[in-house]
């Protein structure tokens, strides 16, 4: 009952948003990115040397770089103001025999092993943009960004051709606050340069940084494309056993504005 009622008024909320919003933008990115991750999870198993237990998902399991899709929805709340949905999701595989042993929850995988991973990823983004200096119509724009990002993490291993098979699995999720800047520069209705970054040190518990930089096109009242490069770096830790995993590269879009 208070999940359902939870969820009708998300509902009136996103309405109302919608109803007294200035205007809305739907934006489709092409991200492909170049993959760093690395992991270590020992589960109950502390004492295993660390260089057996760190793992690095390209180079000891195959995991290759993907081409990303990032989706965007923003509702312009104000002259000075936004508010933005994003979602990327982040999707990977790789079957190989592994060339060094590893250890991973406790569970080693000897040098010859086909080791079968899975990592998947969801991230999404819930923020407001307040531009203090400026607005929409101004040349120069500038303020703050302020996000909560949802991060959401399954990573499995599984050997088949072991007796007995190995299915070892690992889940994390988390939602954390970040606070950023975002600039814009407009030298003409056509043309816009932008830039923002944001993110959160945790102390001993990780980080997570997200940044972009770019140029949009705009082609008339409804169309805009979009290119630039993007930074995105993600560290979970919770001693001994740690995530760490970055994407960055170019990436191209387009946008309908209404």
């Amino acid at each position: 009952m208070v999940k359902r009622i939870v969820l009708a008024a998300s509902c009136l909320a996103l309405v109302a948003t919608f109803a007294s919003a200035q205007g809305f933008e739907l934006e489709g990115r092409y991200w492909p990115a170049s993959l760093t991750a690395t992991v270590r999870v020992t589960g109950d198993h502390a004492e295993v040397p660390e260089d057996l237990s760190t793992i690095d998902l390209k180079n000891d399991l195959g995991l290759e770089d993907k081409n990303l899709k990032d989706w965007r929805l923003t509702l312009f709340t104000g002259p000075n103001s936004r508010l933005r949905v994003a979602y990327v999701k982040m999707d990977y595989s790789a079957d190989q025999e592994v060339t060094r042993t590893i250890v991973f929850n406790g569970q080693p995988y000897t040098v010859g092993t086909r080791v079968l991973t899975k990592l998947n990823l969801d991230y999404w983004r819930y923020g407001w943009v307040w531009e203090f200096v400026g607005g929409r119509s101004s040349k120069v724009s500038f303020g703050t960004l302020l996000e909560a990002k949802r991060i959401s993490v399954d990573a499995a291993l599984s050997a088949p051709e072991v007796a007995p098979p190995v299915d070892e699995k690992k889940k994390f999720s988390a939602t954390v606050p970040t606070v950023g800047l975002v600039l814009d520069i407009k030298p003409s209705q056509a043309l816009n340069i932008f830039a923002e970054a944001s993110g959160m040190s945790w102390g001993d518990r990780g980080h997570a940084v997200d940044g972009e930089a770019g140029l949009k096109l705009v082609l008339g009242s409804h169309l805009v494309l979009t290119g630039g490069y993007r930074y995105f770096d993600l560290e979970v830790k919770d001693e001994p056993d740690f995530a760490k995993l970055k994407n960055s590269g170019p990436f191209v879009g387009a946008a309908l504005r209404f």
